[in-house]
């Protein structure tokens, strides 16, 4: 039988040395047919059962970066296509003199 005592004393630890929330990437385990490369922002409480259970990892500040500029543009790209369904035409202007 495992030490749970043990366990959440570990997973406490983990916890402690957390932000508030956490972005993790999820790590490829094909015995559970986990898939890696997931990135998503959890609580420091749920970050540290998964990083103990050795499932996800910390994410890069690249990786994040990354996803948040990746989310931004699907944003951007739906609010264009809620308007052309309207009928309004979404032209960017550069505003940059030249």
């Amino acid at each position: 039988m495992p030490d749970l005592k043990k366990y959440w004393d570990d997973v406490h630890t983990i916890e402690t040395g957390l932000p508030e929330f956490v972005w993790l990437m999820s790590l490829q385990n094909p015995a559970k047919g986990q898939v890696g490369g997931r990135i998503s922002q959890v609580s420091a409480q749920v970050a540290a059962r998964l990083i103990h259970a050795k499932s996800h990892r910390i994410a890069a500040e690249e990786e994040t970066q990354a996803h948040l500029a990746e989310q931004e543009q699907q944003k951007r790209e739906a609010f264009r296509q809620r308007l052309q369904r309207q009928g309004i035409a979404w032209v960017p202007v550069n505003d940059k003199p030249r």
